[in-house]
């Protein structure tokens, strides 16, 4: 990947109040994406170091968060199982299924011999009947690196009939990714079916696709590249289904950054709000080059430009933090999410945005949390991916995780009162 953000540290205040819900023993954490929520408020996610993907079930009779390892990728090649470098972001379906995908892994020869050892693969979890059993890993599909793609980056997201939809970052027919769709078989135990539905061809088009696509209730997939557009500075882009079934699926540029004072290097796909007005953030550009948050409004007539407005500028010296990552929507419509560096320790940030009273006016910013170095730090996993996303739940409380920090400095789970 070349979409490289910038380290620099700058201050910001808090206001939220955070608690430790685990503490990642050491060499066992480091979780790379954040965690989602599932029936009952339990919390599941993956850490990176332990290579695992693990349940957090809320406390009862005053215990604490309870947690269990749902499985445990291995730490060399056995087989098409994947490796444990890369557990992504996961979904899941109304019957408990988890699905994620792993960015390297699976096949090891031909294009996917290289040093990042395998083009990933997309794998499905399924919780054991009845509950306390073991959970039953199947690997889905391993990519070959040609048409369809290799390195899948993002998560899936669950769409009509099953089909689960996902981007790779690189490979395709133009080697500059895909967007894909894996239609789950007709009988137990058949081979799903993946299927190519967009290939990134560069300017004007996308390249680079990056994050977890949002997908709308008239099946329409929306999602970001890093680079590409008119200006090589990255676009959101829309793919609309086929009017029947076999048919091509139809890929609009919305929007292409041109850098400035408007952004660029769009940062982990968007949000989705009411009035089909999508959200999200660019890891640099705005008013000094630390990233903004961006809102894309659709135009009035079909055919017309969608209008970007820049709804915050973070700073590259200042107390905002830089580099802002994939947001969420919380309570009374405020978008909440993470800084990659800023805060008080320069450890990173969690920040509020909350819309204005009267439609023109401003939209109010509030830095809510500061991370520091013992209570969890970079709420990210590195410098060449976004920051991890948080999960709302119930009561407009935030959940999230930290790649380092803690006793052991293998990050947390953590969760925010804003």
């Amino acid at each position: 990947m070349i979409c490289l953000p910038f380290l620099t540290v700058c201050a910001a205040a808090q206001t939220g109040t955070l608690n430790t819900l685990v503490d990642f023993p050491i060499d066992d954490g480091q979780p790379e994406v954040g965690v989602i929520i599932g029936p009952g408020g339990v919390l599941y996610g993956t850490n990176w170091r332990g290579g695992d993907v693990y349940s957090l079930t809320p406390p009862s009779s005053g215990r604490g968060w309870a947690y269990g390892n749902l499985y445990t990728f291995p730490t060399i090649w056995v087989g098409s199982a994947g490796y444990s470098v890369s557990p992504n972001n996961l979904a899941m379906d109304r019957n408990g299924v988890l699905y994620a995908t792993n960015f390297s892994g699976g096949i090891l020869t031909g294009p996917c011999a290289h040093p990042l050892v395998g083009c990933g693969s997309v794998y499905s979890l399924t919780p054991p009947a009845p509950s306390g059993g073991s959970w039953t890993f199947t690997d889905i599909y391993e990519f070959t690196g040609g048409d369809d793609g290799a390195e899948p980056g993002g998560g899936v997201v669950i769409g009509s009939g099953g089909v689960l939809y996902g981007t790779t970052d690189v490979k395709g027919s133009a080697g500059l990714g895909t967007v894909y769709a894996m239609t789950p078989p007709a009988s137990a135990g058949g081979a799903w079916t993946q299927v190519t539905i967009h290939t990134f061809t560069g300017p004007p088009d996308g390249s680079l696709p990056e994050g977890t696509l949002t997908i709308a209730s008239n099946g329409v997939l929306y999602g970001t590249t890093c680079n590409g557009g008119t200006a090589q500075r990255g676009t959101v882009f829309s793919l609309t289904p086929p009017t029947s079934p076999g048919g091509e699926w139809s890929e609009t540029v919305l929007y292409s950054f041109i850098g400035g004072t408007g952004g660029s290097v769009p940062n982990g796909g968007v949000l989705l709000g009411p009035g089909d007005v999508l959200y999200g953030s660019t890891r640099y550009g705005g008013a000094s080059n630390g990233g903004v948050v961006y809102q894309l409004t659709p135009p009035a007539q079909s055919g017309g430009s969608w209008t970007e407005t820049v709804l915050h500028s973070f700073h590259l010296v200042g107390k905002f933090g830089i580099a802002p990552g994939p947001l969420v929507l919380g309570p009374n419509a405020a978008l909440y999410g993470v800084t990659q560096r800023g805060g008080t320790y320069y450890q990173g940030s969690v920040f509020a945005l909350t819309p204005p009273a009267s439609a023109g006016s401003a939209w109010n910013f509030l830095t809510i949390y500061s991370f520091d170095a013992p209570g969890g730090n970079s709420p990210y996993s590195g410098y060449w991916t976004p920051p991890e996303a948080l999960a709302v739940g119930a009561g407009g409380l935030l959940y999230g995780t930290t790649y380092f920090g803690g006793t052991t400095d293998d990050g947390i789970v953590f969760s925010l009162h804003p």
